[in-house]
């Protein structure tokens, strides 16, 4: 009996060394399997991290995906064949000119320049010919059209009389400074198909020897343009006092590159005048420099709120309505509750006030609504969480909203001032043949050649808002004759 106490104990003792061998290994089988599972979890955290931070720049760039002109400041060309108005049409209008619309078609001359007779030569019957004074006129139909064109040739002889022992001469006119050169036609001819119509130098050659049969090089286009930006340099600084002295002028920037490197064209205009100029930078520097009208303007300012510009304290600054208009638009299609409301309220205050010409009603009223969408959109929109390093980030809506709390004068301004308009789109339409001139010749070679065009843009644009014969006028600055402003205030 005990030979197999003896056993037992053998075969317990066998049993606890098993057990407690097995224990030793699932306990470091179960540190293992901790030390996996802290791991995964760590693991864990970082995929939720990365596909968080994924996933935000998937939606960001899903919404730059689908921006239109209608939502950003892209171009309208850039939406295709899928274009609509930025400010939604009035129903019920019918198609084409509206009432009121005085069209515009030719209309017959008493006095023709040339007139050709078709009538028959001898009766169909008897075979008799007819006097010129049996003819009667009927009828009369006009064909307009270009006369033949040559170059004109002018040959300036210069005379000399000798009388009391004196050998006197005449003198040639100023313009003409050479035995042979082009005249003030075809100079400004030249400049206007460079620089308002966006031809190139080498295209302006070649349509000129189609043309007149003549040898118009480039370096002779290069030579007019430069001599009328020379001639303009009065015209440009009466531009600017203009400008300076105008209740409201709009200003605006747009880039290009210009001898290599990117710089910036800035418009001043009115309904009167434009004024362009370029300028390396975009902020304070090219607004602080001699050519910038900016810089001593102190009425109403309007702008797309660039921060550069609020740095000038004598100006009063209005905000553009339809930068703000598509950016509610784009925070619309993310089903932006409180920029949906935004946005209905600035277009039904634009209807209220007449397209921001008649006087407003209840001004407190509105002004109340304004303030109770911003405080709505305060508890929607989500605060900026602190970070590490660097300024929080704060959302696009968020930012859209500090803007319109800091600036609500300014956006507003339309509304309780007839003479303030509800958008910038009057210097927008002034820098856009900038972006013209970019998609054609794509940048300017010299700073000179930018500046010489962003002057006699501003001459050009500024005669057509006066309605004074552009053509015209050119060819008087190249005889030196003084172009006078139709309208100076």
């Amino acid at each position: 009996m005990n030979s197999t106490l003896t056993n037992d104990v053998a075969l317990l003792k066998e049993m606890v060394i098993s057990l407690l061998s097995r224990t030793s290994i699932l306990e470091k089988e179960n540190e293992r399997l901790r030390l996996r599972l802290s791991s995964v979890e760590k693991e864990n955290i970082a995929l939720r991290s990365q596909v968080s931070t994924l996933t935000k720049e998937n939606e960001d760039l899903g919404s730059r995906l689908n921006l239109t002109s209608k939502t950003s400041n892209k171009p309208p060309s850039s939406d295709g064949y899928k274009k609509e108005p930025a400010f939604p049409r009035e129903k019920g209008k019918k198609k084409g000119g509206q009432e009121g619309h005085t069209g515009t078609h030719l209309q017959k001359v008493s006095v023709p320049d040339e007139i050709i007779l078709h009538a028959p030569n001898s009766c169909t019957c008897c075979g008799r010919f007819f006097e010129p004074n049996e003819i009667t006129i009927s009828q009369q139909r006009q064909v307009f059209d270009i006369p033949l064109i040559r170059l004109h040739v002018t040959e300036h002889q210069l005379g000399s009389v000798s009388c009391c022992n004196q050998l006197q001469m005449g003198v040639f006119p100023s313009s003409v400074a050479a035995p042979t050169q082009y005249g003030e036609r075809i100079l400004s001819f030249s400049n206007l198909l460079n620089v308002s119509f966006g031809i190139g130098y080498d295209k302006v050659s070649t349509l000129c020897s189609d043309l007149f049969q003549c040898s118009f090089n480039v370096s002779t286009a290069v030579s007019a343009n430069e001599k009328l930006y020379d001639l303009l340099t009065p015209y440009q600084e009466e531009i600017i006092a203009h400008i300076c002295t105008s209740k409201v002028a709009h200003f605006d920037e747009s880039g290009m590159r210009v001898a290599g490197s990117l710089h910036w064209f800035h418009t001043a205009s009115t309904d009167l005048f434009c004024h362009l100029f370029v300028h390396k930078t975009r902020g304070q520097f090219a607004l602080h420099s001699e050519e910038s009208a900016f810089k001593t303007f102190e009425n109403w300012a309007v702008h797309d709120g660039w921060e550069s510009y609020y740095h000038f304290k004598k100006c009063k600054h209005v905000l553009c309505n339809a930068h703000i208009l598509r950016a509610l638009a784009a925070l619309k299609e993310q089903k932006s509750i409180w920029a949906t409301k935004m946005h209905q309220f600035l277009l039904a205050l634009y209807r209220a006030t007449q397209k921001g010409t008649a006087k407003l009603e209840n001004p407190d009223i509105w002004v109340h609504n304004y303030e109770k969408i911003c405080q709505k959109a305060d508890e929607e929109e989500p605060i900026a969480q602190p970070v590490k390093r660097g300024r929080p980030k704060n959302t696009k809506g968020r930012n859209l909203l500090n803007r319109l709390i800091k600036h609500k004068n300014e956006v507003l301004a339309f509304a309780f001032y007839q003479e303030v308009p509800f958008t910038n789109n009057l210097a927008e339409r002034d820098i856009r043949e900038i972006k013209v001139k970019q998609k054609i010749a794509t940048s300017f070679r010299t700073l000179k050649g930018a500046k010489v065009y962003a002057r006699i843009l501003s001459f050009i644009k500024s005669l057509r808002k006066q309605k004074i014969e552009v053509f015209a006028a050119l060819q008087q600055i190249h005889k030196g004759i003084k172009v006078e402003w139709k309208i100076t205030t």
